[in-house]
């Protein structure tokens, strides 16, 4: 029996080369359906093109009054190719219109994210830079007048920033690289953070570099965008310029600044430091570099901070790994939280990457946490091992009892075997004396 038995089909509309009316019939008739050249009353399926449908064609109009199915091409050639009649739901016009609306829309929506979130990097990246103040050199006297004129752009140049030309680096997968590590302190009720950041240029062909930030316990914010990190070499104001000449008295405060910081005896530097920690910010990979150089030094502070590698992250096992090293390292680690359910996780490696890094060689901050119970990661392992220990106890202690037991009930049974053996004794004596 025809797929299309029973079925009154027409069509209106323009499917493509090859494809008229008379290829259709020939169809529709070799599956057993009934060909109709317009919209009948016994008409039970309309293919109609998205053009006709469009225009609201008199086939449509008249399809519609007698409520027959108005599907497109696809309809009937997958249900040809299916050897079955395929449900004419998701076939309609109506629904492919509805569908395709949903997409341009979804479409619009993803554009106007990914705008917001390409622009959200710039602004990650100028705060981690700043504006670039200027730093001045060493210049000679000049021997001829200054000018009385200058001009007002040439005395105070522009700095580049790291916004003018980067944004945060985003994967195939939609992955930001912008990860935040913590490590809490569960006593003192603190925590410390670490943002690792991976920033591609705008231009091509594409340039890449690794910034981390810190905040210690006691930090309220990330550092400062005044302590920037500029794109570029600066260049050194003018002399013949009243900014050049304030530029360099503020060069000289400067200087005389940190030179009587140096004066501080080292012990009260490293007190101030415990007392006032300052958040810090630090390039891993300089500006320019490739995305191996960049991507390298991103997994790398990865897995300094946390004790896994970057692609062990999402694995089953990461917790066990994560606290078997940490065990062996005697350091808290920082946590890494991963994104919620649904959100991109980024690409992941088919297999290990093996660089023969050192852990540790980067020498970053806030690395010398000893293991203990105010950690959320030294908390855990410690509860383990106590409960470990109380399980062997315990263990021991059911021994020593069975074995206790087991003496204890064999003297018993040796008593009880002895006073039956006498009491059958004396029985065997009076029978034999009553005989």
């Amino acid at each position: 029996m025809g797929i299309l038995k029973k079925l009154v089909i027409t069509a209106t509309g323009d499917f493509g080369s090859g494809i008229d009316n008379n290829q259709l019939r020939k169809w529709v008739e070799a599956n057993d359906g009934k060909w109709t050249y317009k919209v009948t009353k016994d008409t039970t399926h309309l293919i109609c093109s998205k053009g006709h449908w469009k225009k609201e064609a008199n086939a449509v109009i008249a399809a519609r009054k007698v409520k027959a199915y108005i599907v497109t091409y696809d309809w009937l050639e997958d249900s040809l190719q299916s050897k079955k009649k395929l449900a004419e739901k998701r076939f309609t016009l109506e629904a492919v219109t509805k569908e395709r609306r949903k997409k341009r829309e979804l479409t619009r929506i993803a554009k106007k994210a990914d705008t917001a979130k390409f622009e959200k990097g710039c602004e990650a990246a100028r705060a981690d830079t700043g504006s670039g103040t200027p730093m001045p050199q060493t210049a000679l006297k000049p021997t001829s007048k200054p000018s009385t004129t200058t001009s007002k752009h040439g005395a105070n140049p522009q700095v580049p920033r790291l916004k003018d030309n980067h944004h945060l680096y985003l994967d195939a997968s939609g992955f930001e690289y912008n990860i935040l590590l913590i490590r809490i302190n569960l006593s003192k009720s603190t925590n410390s953070r670490y943002n690792i950041r991976l920033y591609e240029s705008h231009t091509t062909p594409h340039v890449y570099c690794t910034l981390v930030r810190y905040a210690p316990p006691g930090a309220v914010s990330w550092p400062s965008a005044n302590k920037h990190i500029p794109c570029t070499q600066p260049q050194a104001p003018s002399l013949l310029s009243n900014d050049g000449v304030n530029a360099v008295k503020t060069q000289q405060n400067k200087h005389e600044t940190e030179t009587e910081r140096k004066e501080l005896h080292p012990e009260l530097i490293r007190a101030l430091r415990v007392l006032q920690p300052e958040p810090y910010k630090k390039l891993l990979a300089p500006l320019n570099s490739t995305y191996s150089t960049a991507s390298t030094a991103f997994r790398h502070a990865f897995e300094d901070l946390t004790f896994l590698k970057w692609e062990e992250r999402h694995l089953p096992n990461a917790t066990a790994l994560q606290k078997a090293r940490t065990k062996e390292r005697g350091l808290e680690p920082f946590a890494y939280a991963k994104p919620a359910k649904g959100l991109p996780i980024g690409v992941m490696p088919q297999g290990p990457i093996e660089d023969n890094y050192i852990v540790g060689s980067l020498g970053l901050a806030g690395m010398d946490e000893t293991l203990s119970m105010d950690g959320v990661v030294g908390s855990a392992i410690f509860r383990e091992e106590e409960s470990r220990i109380k399980e062997a106890r315990e263990e021991e202690e059911s021994r020593i009892r069975k074995e206790e037991e087991g003496k204890r009930g064999g003297m018993v049974k040796r008593v009880k075997v002895r006073n039956e053996l006498f009491f059958n004794a004396k029985t065997r004596g009076a029978t034999k004396e009553v005989w």
